[in-house]
């Protein structure tokens, strides 16, 4: 139960599971373009990365799919047959913009074929973005592959993302209002508090509800002409929709954000917060230089 959010020149990731696979950094400087992100650390010739960014600022995360995602057989006659692990590292070698990304997946199509045959495929589809725009890209059984301009910047997990955009549309700012009147006409004037801006913002963990809470806050920062970094407050951002450990019960396990990540798209930094850490650890990808 991921999110991906982009605030200005920074986009920042929750990494939501209920078991670790051993993420870690890593830099892949076998293709035309420089690769750095975050993978399993189970498989050491190949990253397998769950979200990174390319040299020029172009980033891409995977982010779970489940029972929507289709990959078709690699027979398919398309111009392109990517298997779906090895999406990431095509689309950050090859393609310096999202506009790029486009045309380089305009005849594309994601294939099933596995990394191995101990690894299955996870269902995913992926949100890609510059420091300009950003979009998402899915394929279903019904539409094939599609790439969504993305005017939200966020991404969850489901439904398929223009059913996403149908639900979210309007529909909490008329809440909000409603439960504003409402509060502000019955309490006693001496039992209003502050927040009342948020009455009636959805509060669950459901892929929806975390979709339309990163929403309410990413267009209140961006109205608010905050003067902290942005790297900071893309942070802030996903401190929102956070899976506190416990919350989220899978089994007999908890699903919880096992790291939080962010990258900086203009000053080429990246910046990692484990679930286990107060802080983050930022990483220079120009020199490759781990700071505090």
């Amino acid at each position: 139960m991921c999110i991906v959010i982009k605030y200005k020149d920074c986009v920042g990731r929750n990494f939501d599971y209920e078991k670790s696979f051993k993420e870690m950094p890593k830099m892949y400087d076998k293709e035309k373009y420089k690769i750095w992100g975050m993978c399993t650390g189970l498989i050491k010739d190949y990253p397998l990365y769950y979200d990174a960014v390319n040299e020029y600022g172009l980033f891409i995360a995977g982010l779970n799919f489940e029972g929507n995602a289709h990959y078709r057989m690699s027979t398919v006659e398309k111009d392109i047959n990517i298997p779906s692990w090895d999406l990431p590292i095509q689309i950050l070698g090859n393609c310096k913009t999202v506009e790029e990304v486009k045309e380089y997946l305009k005849n594309g199509n994601i294939t099933g074929q596995r990394f191995n045959n101990d690894l299955p495929n996870s269902e995913l589809h992926w949100f890609i973005c510059d420091k300009n725009k950003s979009i998402v890209v899915e394929q279903t059984v019904d539409k094939g592959l599609s790439i969504y301009d993305n005017p939200y910047d966020i991404l969850t997990n489901n439904p398929p993302f223009d059913d996403m955009q149908k639900i979210i549309k309007n529909r909490d700012s008329v809440i909000i209002s409603k439960f504003r009147k409402l509060y502000n006409k019955l309490m006693p004037k001496e039992c209003v508090t502050r927040g009342t801006e948020t009455l009636g913002l959805t509060g669950d963990l459901t892929s929806i509800g975390r979709f339309k809470r990163a929403n309410f806050y990413l267009n209140k920062l961006y109205k608010s002409n905050t003067k902290f970094s942005n790297h900071i407050e893309t942070f802030h951002l996903l401190d929102t929709v956070k899976q506190v450990y416990g919350a989220t019960p899978v089994g007999d396990k908890f699903e919880y954000t096992i790291y939080e990540v962010v990258y900086d798209l203009s000053n080429m930094m990246m910046y990692i917060k484990p679930y286990k850490v107060r802080n983050s650890i930022s990483i220079d990808l120009k020199n490759g230089r781990i700071g505090d």
